[in-house]
């Protein structure tokens, strides 16, 4: 029965070919009436085998047009963030600069002072404490007491220093204390941290003037240079607010440091002066 089957299967093959052997010669004998007969079933053969092939390639084209596609995307992304982020780091060298520039003024202003360069790293307003960490240390010739610049006059001073780092006290420190004099009216006075609801604030009081002061909003405070920690003539901030009172407890001013203290970020250290 199985090798019947398998005659009879035989049997059409060989009878297909042989069918599809005369068609082709019938079409391609070059004579019109065997070509006629041949194209009824070659003709719509091959355009049936044409479409599929084309479906075919088309498919493969497609596939092949959207990988391309998607990794030309990939790497368009890739390069917007780069460029993205190289104008990033352009712009923050921008500001940097900027911001030395603006320091080495005030060096430049003080060309009798040795000065070390040094960068914020950390930073503490907690409680009655403003205090900022810096990455030079006595390992950079930094020590204690030291007064410190920054970008607009007097930033604080050193109050503690191990071998590759420092601690600034700021202006606005509950502790600091320096001794200011006005420089128009010539109103001397200690320039202390301000308090407010038990957290250092962001200006400075300046007591310990005379009863009858003769400072007015606007009028600049600069280092009277008395105590010796201080060099003379570094500013300190502008008069913003003054109380009279009757004795020389209750007469103070209120000043705003000249420093900004919130976008501290490079500072210079007085090694000598």
């Amino acid at each position: 029965m199985k090798q019947n089957r398998k005659k009879i299967i035989n049997f059409i093959v060989s009878g297909i070919t042989v069918l599809v052997i005369v068609l082709l010669l019938m079409f391609n004998s070059g004579v019109e009436v065997l070509q006629k007969i041949s194209g009824w079933v070659v003709v719509p053969v091959e355009k049936a085998a044409h479409s599929v092939f084309k479906a075919m390639d088309d498919f493969f084209t497609g596939f092949s047009d959207n990988v391309q596609m998607a990794k030309s995307r990939a790497e368009l992304e890739a390069e917007l963030a780069r460029l993205q982020s190289m104008e990033q780091q352009y712009k923050e060298a921008m500001l940097e600069n900027e911001r030395l520039k603006q320091l080495l003024n005030e060096a430049e202003d003080k060309q009798e002072f040795s000065f070390e360069y040094a960068e914020v790293i950390a930073s503490s307003s907690e409680d009655y404490l403003c205090v900022y960490t810096l990455n030079k240390g006595s390992a950079d010739g930094v020590a204690k007491d030291m007064p410190v610049i920054a970008v607009g006059g007097l930033a604080g001073r050193i109050i503690s220093v191990s071998e590759h780092s420092s601690v600034l006290m700021a202006l606005t420190d509950s502790r600091s204390s320096v001794p200011g004099i006005v420089e128009s009216t010539r109103d001397i006075g200690m320039v202390k941290g301000y308090v407010s609801a038990g957290q250092s604030g962001v200006n400075c009081t300046m007591t310990n003037l005379p009863i009858e002061v003769k400072s007015r909003p606007g009028d600049i405070v600069k280092t009277s240079g008395r105590g010796g920690v201080f060099p003379k003539g570094i500013y300190i901030g502008e008069i913003i607010e003054v109380s009279t009172g009757d004795t020389t407890l209750n007469t103070t001013v209120v000043v705003q440091p000249s420093v900004d203290f919130a976008h501290l970020e490079e500072v210079l250290i007085v090694v000598s002066f």
